[in-house]
């Protein structure tokens, strides 16, 4: 049996197959960073965003990744994602906005993912790399004891990512693009569950000069 047919709770375990995607959101133009590719942009220790995300998602059993990249960086971080084994999606529409990134990219997850293939998938977009691989699994244990739609990190009561999704919200996220707050439209209507964490990478966003200049104070 799959993951899919499989009761979450026997999920897990040494040598244990990936329960899913990872959709990583990585076509911003990074605009009030002066224009930077946030995927390549890299952390104290010289690891890129994208790769850290890429690296962690798949110790705590998220895999493979889902990359979406757009203009006007889609060349240079599609190149990052094929080195790390990522699957690459273009979104045309990427000045759209995240959801429709993520509309994207769960049509991509649907599209390679067989009925029973995957039990469920993340979604963790790339400005926020310094999650820890313990906190992804803890979601991941959560998640396979829960019967909620999505499992949301929350540091202080304030939600994070990555968020665990089930796979009956995929086809609902491919909406994303068109819904009034991208995914938060449709996580709003969903029986999500809300995990507090003792890690503030969930709720680290790089989004701005000043959370750069954090960033690197934080080697």
């Amino acid at each position: 049996m799959t993951p899919a047919t499989t009761p979450r709770s026997t999920w897990g375990g040494a040598g244990a197959r990936p329960l899913g995607p990872v959709v990583i959101p990585a076509a911003g133009a990074g605009i009030r960073l002066g224009g930077r590719a946030k995927a390549l942009m890299t952390l104290p220790d010289g690891a890129s965003f994208l790769a850290r995300i890429v690296t962690t998602a798949a110790a705590a059993g998220l895999a493979p990744a889902i990359v979406v990249v757009g203009a006007p960086y889609a060349e240079a971080v599609a190149h990052a994602a094929h080195a790390l084994d990522a699957r690459v999606v273009v979104n045309d529409d990427a000045h759209l906005g995240m959801g429709s990134s993520i509309a994207v990219g769960f049509a991509a997850a649907l599209a390679d993912a067989g009925e029973d293939d995957a039990a469920c998938a993340g979604l963790w977009p790339v400005d926020h790399p310094q999650v820890l691989a313990a906190t992804v699994a803890s979601l991941l244990h959560v998640y396979a004891r829960s019967d909620a739609d999505a499992v949301i990190p929350t540091y202080f009561a304030r939600g994070g990512h990555p968020v665990i999704v089930a796979r009956r919200l995929w086809v609902p996220l491919t909406g994303a693009g068109r819904a009034p707050a991208g995914a938060r439209s449709i996580l709003a209507t969903a029986r999500c569950e809300r995990v507090a964490v003792l890690d503030a990478g969930v709720v680290r966003d790089i989004d701005r000069p000043e959370d750069v200049v954090a960033l690197q104070g934080r080697a």
